[in-house]
């Protein structure tokens, strides 16, 4: 099984950080998963799913970056190009 990832990046409150969010779920099932680990990688920024699988990271500074999820029982997953401005 692999894991899906929905991601989004959009602005805070006028500021020059924005949040990365999204929702991860069971590519196979389409079930939520929580408890993954949502890391942004080469900063120290992450988060956790909550019991509907939903993260959300806040504080992200302007830029494009690359987001590692993984998951005991599950593949790690990167995803690429993932843009966050404010």
């Amino acid at each position: 099984m692999l894991v899906c990832v929905v991601v989004f990046a959009s602005s805070l409150w006028s500021g020059t950080t924005g949040k990365i969010a999204g929702t991860i779920t069971d590519k196979k099932t389409g079930e939520n998963l929580p408890a993954v680990n949502v890391v942004v990688l080469e900063t120290s920024l992450g988060a956790v799913t909550d019991f509907n699988g939903e993260y959300s990271v806040l504080q992200v500074p302007p830029g494009t970056f690359k987001i590692q999820v993984s998951l005991i029982g599950y593949k790690k997953l990167i995803v690429s190009d993932v843009q966050c401005f404010y």
